[in-house]
């Protein structure tokens, strides 16, 4: 009686396990109590069926397992079922290799090193310990450490649940007889064929899983790429509709000044009075001066802006994109170098909207600070530096003031309320900067001709504030902020 229940304590116990990793959901205190009632009794059950049906022993273990799931944990029939028969075929796997190690060491035991025999409880105590260690060590591999949910979606799931079923059914077929008859080889044998088509398509449905994930992050990607070409698209025929309006006026106004310059040649021979033909001079050369100004301004909003380097990353692309024409229509001088991999950095240090975010904000406030600067000039820098990512904005504006400093991203703070600004974008940045333990850096570039500051976000890893100038105006930006670093 001890070994029964010792076997099957730990195949209900590790099939529990299991089925809460496959569905990547952590045991609370309170269901490991219903566990632990629902574990007393249905052995009592199983042991049972053992003694007097023991072909159902398994079918029931698993029916009792799918009840307890869908009725006590709240989980879907559908999944219930998948996910219990799946963990009792890998935790049958698991007994049946642990029991293969055991039979080797009694071998080696009783029939090479002579000695006794172990009691049967305590071999099956054993073969439960190594069955334990097996399902553990599989659960915490890199693959499977974080479950299998895509295993038991539908349709993805069919293979490994009629795997499984064979198994267990060939399981319950080779408990009944324990002489080596044929008819008792046969589901041996399908137990071992099961064992290497559940390895086979375990393997095979996670590199399934991987190539729909590229798959869909591709259409992902195609999708923003065909949104940025959409945006595109329509503003160059914003622009050329824009330009027709341009061509359609400059046919009305060309041969009107061509016939006020003629008329005031073929007049001005005639006329004696030099202060007249002076007057009709000047107003024709205003009229001249005031069309070429209204043309000049409007085809130089609509000239395209100088093409940037790709960061292969459709949004960022469509994002820089925009701000250098937003500063081109301000007349600001806009330049973006790239010297690392965008993608990288978003798929291992930052999200694609938390770097989207923060480049909007911090190129935003660039733009806004060069608007009263005699030299308007923003450069935007992603890449490595001294080995850290980061993403660095230069601006000619004027240095931060100390008690903007002394205020930046502890309270709202904006140096253009004026024009609407309410310091949120600031706080913004810095609530996505500690999201991803980045620090954010002031620097003033003191001696440069063409940029007066940088403003840069780090991913160090460090969520730091620094403050890089003079040493007298750095000390007096930082004493209200309690840090000098």
């Amino acid at each position: 009686m001890a070994e029964v229940l010792i076997k099957y304590s730990a195949l209900i116990s590790l099939s529990f396990y299991t089925s809460l990793k496959l569905l990547n959901i952590r045991s609370s205190k309170r269901n490991s109590l219903q566990f632990l009632i629902y574990l007393c009794i249905s052995l009592p059950i199983v042991y049972l069926l053992r003694l007097y049906l023991k072909p159902l022993s398994i079918v029931l273990m698993v029916v009792f397992a799918i009840i307890f799931f869908v009725k006590i944990m709240r989980i879907p029939f559908n999944r219930a079922v998948t996910t219990s028969i799946i963990a009792f075929g890998m935790t049958y796997v698991a007994f049946a290799i642990a029991t293969l190690i055991m039979s080797l060491y009694l071998y080696l035991h009783v029939k090479v090193l002579q000695f006794q025999l172990p009691p049967t409880w305590l071999s099956f105590l054993l073969i439960s310990v190594i069955e334990f260690l097996l399902i553990v060590l599989l659960l915490k591999s890199k693959r499977l450490k974080n479950g299998m949910p895509y295993l038991i979606e539908k349709g993805s799931n069919d293979f490994g649940v009629y795997i499984s079923a064979t198994l267990l059914f060939s399981a319950s077929i080779l408990g009944l007889n324990k002489n080596a008859e044929l008819i008792y080889i046969i589901p041996l044998f399908f137990l071992l064929i099961c064992v290497f088509f559940i390895f086979f398509w375990w393997r095979g449905s996670i590199a399934r899983k991987y190539r729909d994930k590229l798959k869909a992050q591709e259409i992902a990607e195609l999708h923003q790429a065909l949104k940025a070409k959409n945006q595109e698209n329509e503003q160059l025929c914003q622009q050329n509709d824009a330009q027709a309006k341009i061509i359609h006026k400059d046919n009305k106004l060309i041969p009107a000044l061509d016939y006020a310059v003629r008329q005031y040649l073929l007049t001005a021979e005639n006329e004696p009075d030099s202060a007249v033909r002076l007057s009709k001079a000047k107003s024709l050369l205003a009229q001249v001066e005031a069309a070429s100004q209204e043309r000049r301004g409007i085809l130089t909003s609509f000239q395209p802006s100088k093409k940037l380097p790709s960061t292969d990353i459709p949004s960022v692309d469509a994002l820089l994109a925009n701000m250098a024409h937003r500063a081109q229509e301000q007349g600001v001088t806009f330049d973006v170098t790239v010297t690392g991999s965008v993608k990288y950095l978003i798929d291992n240090l930052a999200s694609e909207q938390d770097v989207n975010t923060l480049l909007a904000d911090l190129i935003e406030n660039a733009i806004i600070a060069v608007r009263t600067s005699a030299n308007k000039n923003v450069m935007v820098h992603i890449g490595i530096a001294e080995n850290i990512y980061a993403i660095d904005v230069f601006d000619s504006g004027d240095p931060f003031a100390p008690e903007t400093v002394a205020e930046v991203g502890i309270h709202k703070t904006t140096t253009h309320a004026e024009e609407g600004g309410s310091g949120i974008g600031l706080m913004t940045t810095f609530e996505i900067l500690k999201k991803n333990e980045a620090s954010f850096v002031i620097e003033d570039l003191v001696g440069n001709t063409q940029f007066t500051k940088k403003v840069s976000a780090c991913f160090d890893g460090q969520s730091q504030f620094r403050f890089l100038a003079a040493e007298d105006v750095r000390l007096q930006s930082l004493s209200s902020r309690g840090v000098c670093r």
